[in-house]
C-alpha cells in the first residue's frame, strides 16, 4: 500500500519554518469525490497557518463532467 497523501514540515538552517502537502491523487475524476475535494481544500487551510473550517464548503461550482485519462485517437 502506498500513501495517497502525506504532509512535511521543514526548516532551512538558520531560516525560516515551512510546510508541505503533497497528494497522488488530483485526475480531473477524482474530482467527483467530495472526500478528495475535502482533502485538497483542508490542505491549503493547513499550508497557509489557518483554522481548518469544521466543514468547509466544498461542492462543485457550475457543471463538471470530467472525462476519464485515456488515449484518443485523431478523430477526437
Amino acid at each position: 500500500m502506498w500513501p495517497i497523501a502525506w504532509t512535511k514540515r521543514n526548516k532551512i538552517p538558520e531560516g525560516k519554518e515551512g510546510q508541505a502537502f503533497t497528494t497522488t491523487v488530483g485526475a480531473s475524476t477524482d474530482m467527483l469525490n467530495e472526500g478528495v475535494r475535502r482533502l485538497l481544500v483542508n490542505s491549503v487551510f493547513w499550508i497557509l497557518d489557518m483554522a481548518v473550517p469544521e466543514k468547509a464548503d466544498v461542492g462543485l461550482v457550475g457543471d463538471f463532467k470530467p472525462t476519464a485519462y485515456e488515449f484518443r485517437d485523431d478523430a477526437y
